[in-house]
């Protein structure tokens, strides 16, 4: 300035409006006081450059095709779009800098930021319109107040300028205002960024993601020149910024700072509620927020609820409680302004990036929590009614949502939605191998079952959930679940097939075929009488294995076609799947050709059942059969499926790649192989014990005391009528040796029974003996009464009715309440 030595001098000259002069190396927005307070900016002064645009080589190529004036654009504007914080504005800083250093762009640049999420936005076209004319060198006073005239005004501006202009507009939102900026042609070049996906004719749409983890890692690096980091330390912090610019720049300056108080941020970083905060980026989001109508902000609140990571429109409908149609465009109203983005799943939808933290503490401050839990409870209800019919990729995409829903559902009391919810995902789980997922669903499901004092299906997820430990090598609490479900039969009192599949299958367990093959036939033929031609299938196909061990192929043949066929019928196919492998292995040698149809029949059954365990086991032993031919190149085709089921499922590989060498090793040696181990061991990668559910095991256990009435109270009152029978017909000079007879028969008649309860191997005489201890000695014990009350005993036969109903209560009682239950499903 004059009289300053060493300064810095400028010449103005020109005539000027108003009464002040503004001077600097940038102007942003001023406001002069004036009627209409609308940011005016110097023609051709771009903000400064951006520094540190890394890993937007993509992106940038895009916005110089665009630019270059010897290339036709398809449409004469061109939207980033995009989340805050992605760095749109830079990208087109940078390409508008790099087009002038190229000498693209021989017009002026007009830049207006609109400021759509700040305090002093441009709120309608009249305001942006008048701007950006004052740029072009109208005079403020003589441009019309009216949207049309203003249109008719910009169009002739843009027709007068020979050479094509940039114009660069930041943070639209109104499609009406972009609506009004797009050039006629294209001689001008339109370059807008805005926080929503803008449909306007005429406006292309290029959205800006978040950077790679290589090109954030190299951000933080520009930012810390002088810094040593290790590279998984600014990895984390890259991944908890979401790879966002905004936010690894903000990161990148916190780093700079002491030792002491890095640690401290970093730490704020791991803590999900700190994050945003830490970052800054709280203010970004609650301008996006702001603009959202109170319906679309509603629902994008209840949809952080939903715990899976993503959803559907369905899942949407049933939080905000609306239909499914309202849903669906709600949710793409909220993808165009970027609080969710499509998966690539078709229909799916998640949180972008921060946004879910950001709405989950919103809702936190701001929410109800008894809305939250309506919301919840429409989820869970909606879930169950859907997992029935469910596809498979339906339950895959949304089993972790099911565990979290059940888990809800317990703790509010809707035990019949956990099971209805529970069912469906368990069965297609475990077919999958997830196991931990399954096992936490059949947690859930038996608590819920014992809640509803629905006993049956109590131990029935019991012995589920005791296969499934096993399946994923957790013995110890296979044992626990096995021995509760056994504590709930005898709590039921009821000799039911189921118990006796269980009898079998504990049989089985410790080596004894012979009794597994007795309950196993006792239980195939009851599910038969019953019509449960499904159930049947599992026990038929347990007999064949049973007869089988114990060296007996033509039997283990005939239960197992059995079982194969019943299983096809109702359409059980992995059950079918497996008998045809068990088939497979009883051949006899000379049967090779019909033991490999039943493995080829067996796979494609496999296959189409979904269950991964019985199709790498079939895939793995006709590969051995291929082998055994020579057929070395069918066979590796065979180990390569297994190998990607292997992958897919993230199992262990120890078991198959032991048939892997066994295959290449192979040489025909004119005798059967042994058989392939059946069962994996271990399940899918998650299947480690410290992260499977504990059993669900009750202490005290309510079951025992029931248990304990059984196993001894009534044989105990058994014995007392017994013996007051045999003291009546002492005094009264009656036939004592039928008395005797009687007690007799009535103490090994419950003897017996006593000894299946605690799982004895079982035999025909057997069988009668408890038919006798159950209802045999209750029909006796009736006709005495009556016999009783007939010679005018009255006080004998009143005590004896007294035990008798005692007897009754816990004998009869556990068929009734079973076929009343039967009957109402």
């Amino acid at each position: 300035m004059p009289g300053e030595t060493g300064g810095t001098s400028n010449e103005v000259g020109g005539s000027v409006e108003g009464s002040t002069v503004f001077q600097a190396g940038y102007i942003g927005s001023i406001n002069t006081g004036a009627a209409a307070s609308v940011p005016v900016r110097l023609t051709d002064a771009l903000p400064p450059r951006p520094t540190g645009l890394v890993g937007r080589a993509r992106e940038l190529a895009v916005l110089q095709r665009f630019l270059d004036p010897s290339v036709r654009p398809e449409t004469p504007a061109l939207a980033l779009a995009g989340p805050g914080g992605v760095g749109k504005t830079s990208l087109a800083l940078e390409a508008a800098y790099r087009a002038r250093d190229k000498g693209w762009l021989r017009g002026r640049i007009l830049h207006l930021d609109v400021r759509a999420h700040g305090a002093d936005t441009i709120q309608s076209v009249p305001p942006l319109l008048q701007a950006l004319l004052r740029q072009l060198g109208l005079p403020g006073p003589e441009l019309p107040s009216l949207r049309a005239s203003l249109e008719q005004e910009w169009r002739a501006a843009l027709r007068r300028e020979k050479e094509g202009l940039l114009i660069l507009v930041e943070d639209v939102v109104d499609p009406e205002q972009l609506r009004s900026l797009v050039p006629g042609d294209d001689h001008h070049r339109l370059l807008v960024t805005s926080r929503t996906r803008p449909e306007v004719p005429g406006v292309g749409v290029f959205t800006v993601d978040k950077l790679s983890p290589k090109a954030s890692l190299a951000l933080l690096r520009d930012g810390l020149p002088d810094q040593e980091f290790d590279e998984s330390t600014l990895l984390e912090v890259a991944e908890h910024c979401s790879h966002l610019p905004h936010s690894l720049r903000f990161a990148a300056t916190r780093l700079r700072e002491p030792a002491t108080v890095v640690a401290d941020f970093i730490d704020a970083l791991r803590t999900p509620d700190d994050r945003l905060t830490e970052l800054g980026l709280t203010p970004l989001y609650d301008a996006s927020y702001a603009l959202l109508d109170e319906r679309d902000g509603r629902l994008l609140h209840l949809l952080s609820v939903h715990p899976g990571a993503d959803f559907d429109a369905d899942a949407a409908a049933a939080l905000g409680g609306t239909t499914v149609s309202e849903a669906r465009r709600a949710l793409h109203r909220l993808c165009d302004t970027y609080f969710l983005e499509w998966t690539r799943t078709e229909g799916r939808f998640r949180f972008h990036d921060l946004m879910w933290q950001y709405t989950r503490n919103r809702w936190a401050a701001q929410g109800s929590r008894e809305e939250s839990g309506e919301a919840q409870e429409r989820l869970l209800l909606s879930h169950a009614a859907r997992a029935a019919d469910a596809s498979g990729g339906w339950l895959d995409q949304e089993r972790h949502a099911a565990v979290a829903l059940a888990a809800f559902g317990v703790e509010i009391g809707r035990y019949a939605a956990v099971d209805g919810l529970a069912t469906p995902f368990i069965v297609h789980l475990t077919r999958q191998v997830q196991l931990v997922d399954a096992l936490h669903l059949l947690r859930y499901a038996v608590i819920a079952a014992h809640e509803r004092r629905d006993h049956a299906r109590e131990a029935e997820l019991l012995v589920t959930m005791s296969r499934t430990y096993r399946a994923a090598g957790l013995h110890e609490d296979a044992r626990a679940c096995a021995e509760a479900a056994h504590l709930v039969r005898i709590r039921i009192g009821v000799f039911s097939p189921e118990f006796d599949d269980e009898l079998a299958e504990h049989s089985a367990a410790r080596g004894d075929d012979g009794a597994a093959a007795h309950h196993y036939a006792r239980a195939a033929r009851t599910w038969e009488r019953r019509g449960r031609r499904d159930k049947a299938a599992v026990s038929w196909s347990g007999l064949g294995r049973a007869w089988g061990a114990l060296g007996r192929p033509d039997r283990a043949a005939w239960a197992l076609e059995r079982a194969a066929a019943a299983a096809e019928e109702t359409g059980d196919l992995a059950v079918a799947a497996r008998a045809r492998l068990d088939l497979a292995q009883v051949m006899p040698f000379g049967s090779r050709d019909l033991a490999t149809e039943h493995l080829r029949r067996g796979l494609h059954l496999a296959r189409h059942s979904g269950d991964v365990t019985v199709t790498i086991e079939l895939l793995t032993r006709l590969s051995e059969v291929y082998a055994d031919e020579d057929l070395i190149e069918k066979a590796d085709e065979l180990i390569a499926s297994a190998l990607d089921l292997v992958e897919s499922h993230r199992l262990y590989r120890t078991e198959v790649e032991l048939q892997i060498a066994r295959v290449r090793r192979a040489k025909p040696s004119g005798r059967p192989r042994e058989p392939v181990a059946r069962q994996h061991e271990n399940g899918g990668a998650d299947s480690s014990p410290t992260q499977a559910p504990s059993p669900p095991v009750f202490r005290p256990n309510p079951h025992e005391r029931v248990v304990l009435a059984r196993l001894y109270a009534l044989p105990a009152l058994s014995a007392l009528w017994a013996l007051g029978w045999l003291g009546h017909g002492t005094l009264t000079e009656g036939p004592v040796g039928i008395w005797l007879l009687y007690v007799g028969w009535t103490g090994a008649g419950f003897e017996y029974t006593r000894h299946v309860w605690r799982r004895s191997r079982g035999n025909r005489f057997e069988d009668v003996m408890v038919r006798y201890g159950l209802w045999g000695h209750a029909v006796c014990c009736g006709g005495l009464v009556a016999m009783a009350a007939a010679d005018g005993l009255w006080v004998g036969a009143a005590g004896a009715a007294l035990l008798l109903g005692a007897q009754l209560i816990w004998g009869a009682q556990p068929l009734l309440r079973r076929t009343t239950r039967s009957t109402h499903r």
